[in-house]
């Protein structure tokens, strides 16, 4: 059984094969250590998250490079990965291309992350690329809209973000 979860690792294109035994091996070890429990999500799991992605308009190979590169993504509901795609894509207006360089979108807390700098920066009539509002940092993110960090952060106590969206149909 591990070795045909291993082998779906390598034909879903997940991982490279590589060239040699071992170099498969290595590409292989590489991607557990980002997802060290990927043997104890069900393989019936694993291809629905596969489905999903190609079911939204990505190609077999950008469904497995964001696998590859967002692997808790196979930890996900279908109706969270759905959820956080159609935020992304109808809500902030990115593209397929865009959620592809942006694969955490799918696993990160749609409240703390999108949802809260979305609304900051619509508060404030600041115009920010969907993928600038998902850069990994509270202090990145300030630095590219040239904001304070104190001021997003009294912006997310008062719970603004959320009352924001209230009633949204996503």
């Amino acid at each position: 059984q591990i070795r045909s979860r291993a082998e779906w690792l390598v034909s879903s294109g997940v991982v490279e094969s590589g060239s040699r035994p071992k170099e498969r091996s290595t590409n292989i070890g590489a991607f557990l250590l980002r997802q060290p429990d990927y043997f104890s999500v069900p393989t019936a799991k694993c291809k629905d998250v596969f489905r999903w992605l190609l079911s939204i308009g990505l190609t077999k190979r950008k469904a497995a490079g964001g696998i590859s590169s967002e692997p808790s993504v196979l930890n996900q509901p279908i109706d969270q990965l759905s959820l956080r795609s159609q935020f992304f894509l109808s809500v902030l207006g990115g593209t397929l291309p865009e959620l592809c360089n942006v694969p955490h979108m799918l696993t990160c807390d749609l409240a703390k992350v999108p949802m809260l700098r979305h609304a900051y920066c619509l508060s404030n009539g600041l115009e920010v690329k969907p993928t600038e509002l998902l850069v990994k940092g509270d202090a990145t993110f300030v630095q590219i809209i040239e904001r304070d960090l104190e001021e997003l952060n009294a912006f997310e106590q008062e719970g603004k973000h959320l009352s924001f969206f209230q009633g949204s149909a996503m």
